[in-house]
């Protein structure tokens, strides 16, 4: 799934796009790496609200990978799966 900038970091376009609609609203409240020599950032997506019919809000949501891109677009995919979006 190809990725995009969204205020300095990198979502799926699915994601942007439900965000430009105002269908969900979120912020990203964490980015950090793994231990020193190990290849592991984790990022954690708190979403605060949404209007897709079905998903409930606020739920937080953590995707990991071995480059930050990586974790952003595993953050996103989850995000996307817990509102019942196909991803």
């Amino acid at each position: 799934m190809p990725a995009t900038e969204i205020a300095g970091t990198r979502f799926s376009v699915k994601l942007n796009n439900l965000m430009q609609k105002k269908m969900v609203e979120y912020a990203v409240i964490e980015v950090s790496d793994g231990p020193r020599n190990k290849e592991i950032w984790t990022v954690t997506v708190n979403v605060i609200s949404t209007a897709i019919p079905g998903a409930k809000a606020p739920f937080l949501c953590t995707g990991q990978g071995s480059t930050k891109g990586q974790a952003f677009n595993a953050a996103s995919d989850s995000v996307l799966q817990k509102l019942g979006i196909q991803v």
